[in-house]
């Protein structure tokens, strides 16, 4: 990690059910002669949006060329996000490198057939970029490199240089979480792009030469707790996007962006819950990430829901480098709802944004020593 050591607390939403994704794949780091073959790669993917990208090149690269035998006069559709100006569109073409929303009408079995390529560039535009692993096995966050056309950088010498945020987002039962190993077969990621003229690089590289050690200043190399909550409402529960938060020794109270990451784009699904953190900027925007210096003392939760319903919020094994206490206050009331060795708290969603507080402990006091020669009791 960057040098000195970062605590982290990790919070998400539980969804009980839903549809698993599934990926078929018999390559491995194992036979890296085998990467590069041509071959056939399938996918189930769950009813409804899924974010994916291509692993193989086909022949053809449109939608139709590559989903058109699978759901033949079924409903589906693609789209692809164009920047904040264009926002999502219908993909009328698919990149290797470049992910993309499936909206599927079920679950349905995906297939590909072509090659891989054993380098892809990716032009970027500033804003959200969905990114994909082009390859048919696993590639691993840290080793993506990102270009001005004058240097490659990694992505924390990237997201220090100022070029983009620290963290690549993937998206589950409707929500988003921050992905810290590798980019899987056939999936989409989100990244945040903060300067123009930027290029991904994926170079693959076999088995003997890959990077399986997490980089310097790698949010991932971090001992974290994970967070969970759920919402009952209406005889179901639903799960959202997961969060984190912590300190470091060279973060600042404003965004950082190899610390903090702000909230991808919404999805297709119009999902009931949303949590996230009060970031510092005016439009009080959220993050999914926020990680402060070591004398931050509070961050505001925010938890925002059309719906009403029963709300927990819960977490365990705590185990930071450099651990600490808190506590959990509700913001409009003052009350104290929940402390950190208590790992939940419960309280009822009206259906508006709820805020909550919570507050670093201070260290307990070890009582002063007693002069030499003196010795304590009668």
């Amino acid at each position: 990690m960057i040098k000195g050591a970062t605590a982290i607390i990790a919070l998400g939403l539980q969804l009980q059910g839903g549809a698993p994704l599934s990926v078929r794949a018999q390559d491995q780091f194992s036979d890296p002669s085998a990467v590069m073959k041509n071959d056939t790669m399938s996918f189930t993917t769950a009813p409804g949006w899924n974010l994916l990208s291509m692993p193989l090149e086909q022949t053809v690269m449109t939608p139709e060329g590559v989903f058109g035998d699978d759901f033949g006069e079924d409903f589906y559709s693609v789209y692809e996000y164009g920047g904040v100006l264009s926002g999502y569109v219908p993909a009328d073409s698919l990149e290797l490198g470049r992910g993309f929303w499936l909206n599927s009408v079920d679950s349905r079995l995906v297939t590909a057939m072509g090659s891989p390529e054993k380098t892809t560039i990716l032009p970027l535009w500033i804003d959200w970029n969905i990114i994909g692993n082009p390859f048919k096995v696993q590639f691993e966050v840290c080793n993506l490199r990102f270009s001005d056309g004058i240097e490659t950088k990694s992505i924390i010498d990237a997201a220090l240089a100022g070029w983009l945020v620290n963290a690549v987002y993937g998206y589950s039962d409707g929500g988003y979480f921050i992905e810290e190993s590798a980019l899987d077969i056939w999936i989409g990621y989100w990244i945040s792009l903060l300067q123009p003229n930027i290029s991904v690089h994926y170079v693959w590289r076999d088995s003997s030469s890959f990077s399986h050690a997490t980089e310097d200043g790698q949010m991932g190399s971090c001992a974290r707790t994970r967070i969970t909550a759920s919402m009952e409402s209406d005889d179901r529960i639903v799960r959202t996007n997961s969060i984190e938060f912590g300190t470091d020794m060279n973060a600042t109270a404003g965004f950082d962006p190899a610390f903090d990451a702000p909230m991808p784009p919404a999805s297709g699904i119009l999902h009931p819950l949303l949590i996230g953190f009060e970031g510092p900027s005016e439009d009080r925007s959220l993050l999914l990430r926020d990680v402060r210096n070591r004398n931050a003392e509070r961050w505001t939760l925010v938890v925002a829901s059309t719906d009403t319903g029963n709300v927990l919020v819960s977490w365990s094994s705590i185990e930071m480098s450099e651990p600490f206490e808190f506590l959990v206050r509700n913001s409009a009331s003052g009350v104290v709802v929940a402390e950190s060795w208590e790992g939940r708290f419960e309280f009822t969603h009206h259906g508006a944004s709820e805020r909550f507080f919570i507050e670093k402990k201070p260290p307990l006091q070890e009582p002063p020593i007693l002069p030499g020669g003196m010795r304590s009791g009668r």
